[in-house]
């Protein structure tokens, strides 16, 4: 019994074995580098030297996946189809759909850049589908109808074909993947070409596409869309500029999947040559394409392909007759099996250790929840803490706006205002010419600065009229700022025929002041506008310019309340903020419940 106790915790250490652990991650990050880079050798290199015997389910999962996508990158069919079934066995029985679902892209470019492969792909094809409609994801279902399009392009169903080219497409416009969309204008392109042997427009999507391949370096990508307009030129007849596509595309240096590049290269170009009615080069690249392809040998990938599919096919039959036959002796089974004393106590002891492990991880798992929730009470209070802080700011800000216009309409209005009178009682009893014209001079001056001592005192609550509300204020504020600046700024208001209450009036204007000072100090822009929308429980506030947008991580208006203070307080007035900024402008939009 001890002996089988440590042996289960001998293995327990291994898989828990964090040295163990972070090899493992490095190895297979590293091989998920080399694939993405398209080096097939080195990937291979570091698959085979790892150990697949004691490997935990997942990395041997992962083992297959990315032998197949190697070999898959090598040309070697056969072996990639091998163990991209072998993968997807693992993947489906661990119910990872996503896993699989890359599988099957994977197994039907195997099987369509297969000649003469007899291979019914249909239940492959609706997996994927099944897949796809389950998820609703733009990238899943544009890969899906991307490669339903392939199918339909290598049957020269070309209507078909270009339905779901523009469907994926319309799903990754949804994503902005210009790439994604690039690859699939080629194929549009390849469909014109050979199925509609429309020209033109297959140039059309070559020429469109090009830079986008060359801007990443995409030289495999690239050397397709020289191969391609080379093909179509030869098509029109142009063979000097057919000619010279095929230079360009020998030219790239390819480091994957260049074998099957180079078959397609050779077929054209020796095809071209015949056209050209140059023989001899035709006869050259023909002996080429046959070295190339018998070192290829697609003859025995087909074969291992079909042997391998009839295998997996085989093994799911024989998994269900088994499964089958398993539930009919269970129905049938009249006694039960006696356990005998030594597997008893191996099972007990294999749930006591069990158990220990549990509990152990389960309180882990109790102490990091108590850690979680701890740091974010104190999230929370800090959060409470600096929201305060602003509302006491604010508050302190707007008492002493009210104090400052108080003294100005009480004590020095009112001066300015007896100082007025004597001044006029002084010019109607002085007598002298030459004194009079000074006095009534004085007196236009004192009446200047009453008038826009009234001026100052008329606009305290900060700014927002209490005779009028937050429309006019805002409207005012804009006539202001469109007069003295070169930017035009328009308020448009709907719904707001009652006045909402005063502190979130004096809260919604200094926000409204603050976004479109920062417009006036950063944005550069010629026209803005600001539209207030009342619905009934909430109001929509959106800002707009024309200017040249920012960094949503480094925002304007530092020197003032700033996009991330007035976040804060649009959040603790339990609203919503979304910010869209391009180079063509910006766009803010704050709903606040009312």
């Amino acid at each position: 019994m001890a002996k089988i106790l440590l042996l289960f915790w001998a293995i327990l250490f291994f898989f828990s074995n964090p040295l163990r652990a972070q090899e493992l991650v490095q190895d297979f990050e590293k091989i998920g580098q080399y694939l993405d880079n398209y080096e097939a050798d080195s990937s291979l290199v570091f698959l085979k030297k790892i150990d697949t015997t004691h490997l935990p389910s997942n990395y041997k999962c992962l083992w297959h996946l990315y032998t197949s996508q190697a070999f898959f990158m090598k040309d070697s069919m056969g072996k990639a189809f091998k163990y991209g079934i072998e993968a997807k066995k693992l993947f489906l029985a661990k119910d990872s759909l996503e896993k699989v679902f890359e599988i099957n892209l994977m197994l039907l470019d195997i099987i369509d850049s297969q000649k003469k492969l007899e291979f019914d792909a249909s239940q492959i094809r609706q997996e994927l589908e099944t897949f796809a409609s389950a998820k609703k994801d733009p990238l899943i279902s544009g890969r899906a109808f991307g490669s339903i399009a392939d199918k339909y392009l290598l049957n020269d169903n070309g209507p078909a074909a270009i339905y779901y080219y523009n469907r994926a497409i319309s799903e990754f416009r949804k994503l902005k993947d210009t790439l994604r969309i690039a690859k699939i204008e080629i194929n549009k392109g390849v469909v014109h070409s050979t199925v509609f042997k429309d020209q033109d427009s297959a140039l059309y999507y070559y020429r469109k596409t090009l830079p986008i391949f060359e801007e990443r370096n995409l030289t495999l990508l690239v050397s397709y869309n020289q191969n391609n307009q080379a093909k179509a030129y030869k098509d029109q007849g142009n063979y000097t500029k057919a000619m010279e596509h095929y230079e360009r595309a020998n030219s790239i240096t390819l480091t994957n999947n260049n074998p099957l590049t180079r078959v397609i290269y050779y077929e054209n170009l020796k095809d071209l040559y015949v056209e050209m009615k140059e023989y001899k080069n035709a006869f050259l690249y023909s002996e080429k394409l046959k070295n190339l392809n018998d070192s290829i040998n697609s003859t025995a990938q087909n074969i291992a392909i079909s042997d391998i599919q009839t295998k997996y096919e085989t093994a799911k039959k024989e998994k269900a007759n088994l499964e089958l036959k398993t539930k009919v002796e269970k129905k049938t089974r009249g006694q039960i099996i006696l356990w005998i004393g030594l597997s008893l106590s191996l099972f007990i002891g294999f749930i006591v250790s069990y158990l220990i492990f549990k509990n152990a991880k389960r309180k882990r798992l109790i102490t990091d929840q108590e850690r979680e929730i701890e740091i974010q009470k104190i999230e929370k209070t800090l959060k409470e803490q600096e929201l305060n802080t602003i509302d006491l700011m604010i508050s302190g800000q707007e008492k002493e706006r009210q104090r400052l216009a108080n003294d100005l309409h009480d004590n020095l209005g009112s001066t300015l205002a007896t100082l007025k009178l004597n001044f006029k009682t002084l010019t109607r009893h002085y007598n002298e010419e030459d004194a009079k014209p000074v006095l009534e001079n004085a007196a236009v001056l004192i009446d200047d600065a009453y008038k826009k001592v009234r001026e100052i005192a008329h606009e305290k609550n900060s700014g927002v009229m209490a005779e009028e509300g937050l429309l006019p204020a805002v409207e005012q504020l804009a006539r202001k700022i469109s007069n003295a600046r070169d930017v035009k700024i328009t308020v448009q208001g709907f719904g707001l025929k009652s006045r909402l209450e005063s502190g979130l009036e004096i809260t919604i204007f200094r926000i409204i002041q603050e976004l479109i000072t920062n417009i006036v100090k950063h944005a550069e822009a010629t026209e803005a506008s600001v539209s207030l929308t009342n619905h009934t429980d909430y109001l929509n506030i959106i800002v707009e310019d024309n200017g040249k947008g920012f960094d949503k991580r480094k925002s304007p208006g530092k020197d003032g309340m700033g996009l991330s203070n007035i976040e804060k307080r649009v959040e603790h007035l339990d609203g919503t903020m979304e910010i869209d900024t391009s180079k063509k402008g910006t766009s803010i939009i704050i709903d606040l419940p009312l």
